[in-house]
């Protein structure tokens, strides 16, 4: 058997929305076959799912179906007058059940209570260990009186307090303030200096003054170039003869001739 459920609860399931890009006529269907299955339910005695089906249905037809763009176009209005007629049917539905419904519920409720009866808190005595040991430490934690030492007064004694100081006059630990010439003396007093042989000393066996030779770095020059190529020498072409003079005494041009005209035939 399912759990009975309120009515605030099958009306917060019954939201529906609708999508202004599905075509209007669908939804038609959709609700006609929605106002189908609530009858049978109720028929069914199932009111739970009656209830949901008809909550749907009212939603769809009275609040929803109105706002998508199609609902008032003169093709559905035997739709709407459907519509309209069926909700009025889902509502008069809706309140004669809606009772039936709070009363299962109610009744639901108080069964649960008598089941599970008001737990009383345990006594002390019965309380785990580990809760008996936190109640413990917290009372010592109140109980904390205030003529001991704060911590804060505890803290600048830390801090005046100095490991050099304590320390001082121990035998291998800590330093002197000594100065550089006792610091030398004392360190090196018991040693003598070691007298290294010079250059010149090095290498006397054959009574050869040898000299330490330094190599001299040769700078490596990149090389040579190859002579440049000649370019080959452009071919003499033979001179051009110079321009004959034109006589500057023309002779001059024989005169027209004149053609007479001769008689004319008619």
């Amino acid at each position: 058997m399912s759990i009975p459920r309120s009515t605030e609860e099958l009306e917060r399931l019954s939201n529906i929305s609708v999508d202004h890009n599905i075509p209007v006529k669908l939804y038609f269907r959709s609700a006609e076959l929605i106002l189908k299955q609530a009858r049978v339910y109720k028929l069914e005695n199932d009111l739970e799912h009656a209830y949901l089906l008809y909550m749907k249905y009212t939603n769809l037809g009275l609040s929803e179906l109105p706002k998508h763009p199609a609902y008032k176009k003169v093709e559905n209005k035997k739709n709407i007058k459907t519509l309209n007629k069926n909700c009025l049917e889902a509502l008069e539905a809706l309140e004669s059940m809606k009772p039936q419904l709070n009363k299962i519920y109610k009744s639901y409720k108080e069964q649960i209570q008598r089941k599970s009866p008001i737990k009383s808190p345990p006594p002390e005595d019965t309380l785990p260990e580990k809760e008996q040991t936190e109640k413990t430490s917290i009372e010592h934690i109140d109980q904390y009186s205030p003529s001991s030492p704060p911590l804060e007064a505890l803290g600048d004694h830390l801090k005046e307090w100095n490991l050099q100081e304590a320390l001082e006059g121990v035998q291998g630990v800590g330093y002197r303030n000594t100065t550089a010439t006792d610091h030398s003396e004392t360190s090196y007093s018991n040693h003598e200096k070691t007298d290294y042989p010079s250059l010149n000393k090095h290498n006397q066996s054959d009574q050869y003054n040898y000299q330490a030779s330094y190599r001299t770095h040769q700078l490596i020059s990149p090389p040579k170039l190859p002579p440049k190529i000649p370019h080959p020498q452009q071919p003499h072409y033979p001179t051009i003869p110079p321009k004959i003079p034109f006589a500057e005494n023309r002779p001059e041009l024989p005169p027209k001739i004149k053609i007479s005209s001769g008689p004319t035939v008619d």
